[in-house]
């Protein structure tokens, strides 16, 4: 493997809220895997059903487990992740869910592709759903995992790094101040992996389900009645809010390449059905014209704007 050990130290963090039903099922595949040289921190978020006794028994049986217990505010996965960050110990890091399941060959493939060129930050791979009702029902998600535009594609969600597909290089992962925006509800999963793309196309595919991801209607965001998960709007506009400021800062999004991104962006919660508030409007409004001024064609500047005043009349009518 050019540029690393032959058995590099791998990370799992696994955040965890009440998941004693579930955990074992997930911790079994991770003990399954066939590559042996991986620790696996267990971040608990205050569990209140048994789901630390449950993990402490898989301490037991297997000293590359280890239960960390979440130490300061605020209550939430994004918290634990970087938490699981700070106390891992591995060169390579990968988060994973508490209800999915890992092919037994998921950090096998991941090493060997990461570690293929010395130039590569991550690599990411596919995952398919299962029912947790009926186990055996398995379908593929189809999705794009690299492209040529890629944060066109990503914006747009038709390039998608689900939570526990990509494996880091921690080296990559030092590159930055915050991981994980502990402030944000949901999606913070989303926002940081756009963050990674801006920072980094150099990464590597694996175009094969390795992961099982389980559909069921307990997730760790509905258990978490401290979340105050009630305006969503609010919490799509942080997010947006958020992207817009981290592109835009590293010029990650040209007026010319990636102005449909843009707009895809800006209005994204109509894409997702929640109507936008003023204020969201007036955010998206706010960041294209800063765009659209800072560009050095008059011309196209002008027709830029004429095509958002349009959009956004459509949008109003469609929304009244």
């Amino acid at each position: 493997m050019n540029g690393m050990s032959n058995s590099p130290l791998v990370s799992v963090i696994i955040p965890v809220y009440n998941r004693a039903t579930l955990i074992s099922e997930t911790l079994d595949s991770v003990i399954r895997q066939t590559y042996n040289n991986w620790e696996c921190l267990v971040v608990d978020d205050g569990s209140e059903d048994g789901t630390q006794d449950l993990v402490e028994e898989f301490c037991n049986k297997d000293g590359r487990i280890r239960l960390v217990r979440r130490f300061r505010e605020p209550k939430g996965a994004p918290t634990c992740r970087n938490i699981g960050f700070e106390s891992s110990k591995g060169s390579l890091i990968n988060w994973f869910d508490s209800d999915d399941i890992m092919h037994e060959d998921m950090i096998t493939q991941k090493v060997e592709a990461v570690c293929k060129e010395p130039n590569y930050d991550f690599v990411v791979c596919r995952l398919a759903n299962f029912d947790h009702d009926n186990p055996d029902q398995i379908e593929d998600v189809s999705y794009l995992l690299q492209s040529n535009t890629p944060f066109k594609d990503y914006l747009s969600f038709k390039l998608r790094f689900y939570t526990p597909g990509p494996m880091f290089k921690r080296s990559f992962l030092n590159k930055f101040d915050q991981l994980f925006i502990e402030d944000l509800k949901r999606n913070q999963e989303g926002e940081f992996f756009f963050r990674a793309l801006c920072e980094s196309s150099h990464y590597q595919t694996i175009e094969k389900s390795l992961i099982l991801r389980r559909l069921h209607n307990s997730t760790i965001a509905q258990q978490h009645d401290l979340w105050e998960l009630s305006d969503q709007r609010f919490q799509h506009y942080l997010l947006g809010k958020y992207i817009l400021a981290y592109a835009l800062r590293n010029k990650q999004m040209t007026i010319m390449k990636d102005f449909e991104a843009f707009h895809q962006l800006s209005l994204r919660n109509v894409r997702l059905g929640i109507k936008l508030n003023a204020e969201n409007l007036q955010l998206a409004m706010e960041q294209a014209s800063k765009v659209i001024n800072s560009h050095s064609s008059q011309f196209i500047a002008s027709y830029l704007l004429l095509v958002l005043r349009i959009r956004m009349i459509k949008w109003k009518f469609s929304n009244n």
